[in-house]
């Protein structure tokens, strides 16, 4: 059985940050609700010092932890959007803290961290310069998109329009 800081850790490295204290005092107040509700089905009466003994025991962690390993539940990924949210982050930050400098490295990181890619990635890559072409770039596509544009000229009397 992991510790609450090794919980932490391990969350920490998944770019969120946490501490073992607040990981306790969530796993405590999580607890709480399935001890309600397994007294409450039982007809059990508690006071709510009892009820925190109970949340607190090692042994009735465990159960709850056995009961919750023993769902066949997939965990279903989480959006960008959510990620730098909570992470107070631009996307662009994002994308230059990981040196993610196209889209395909982008939706690659999303996949591998199992974080559902957008349908607007590509817009939203463009907004925030990551990926933008330099502006010689684009000027001689610009100019290649012209030339390659074919026009016709109509002749009225001895002009051509």
């Amino acid at each position: 059985m992991k510790s609450y800081r090794d919980i932490s850790k391990i969350i920490n490295k998944n770019d969120y940050s946490i501490t073992h204290s607040s990981i306790r005092n969530y796993t405590l107040k999580i607890i709480k609700k399935f001890a309600k509700k397994i007294l409450n089905n039982q007809n059990i009466k508690y006071s709510n010092n009892q009820l925190t003994k109970i949340c607190k025991s090692t042994h009735f962690q465990n159960t709850i932890g056995e009961l919750i390993k023993s769902m066949p539940i997939e965990p279903s990924p989480a959006s960008l959007d959510t990620l730098l949210a909570r992470r107070r982050q631009s996307l662009e930050d994002f994308c230059k803290e990981r040196n993610l400098k196209n889209l395909e490295q982008v939706i690659e990181f999303l996949k591998q961290n199992s974080i559902e890619v957008p349908n607007n990635i590509e817009q939203k890559l463009k907004e925030t310069k990551i990926l933008n072409v330099p502006k010689k770039e684009q000027e001689s596509n610009l100019d290649k998109k012209h030339s390659s544009r074919k026009t016709k000229s109509v002749k009225i009397g001895s002009s051509r329009i």
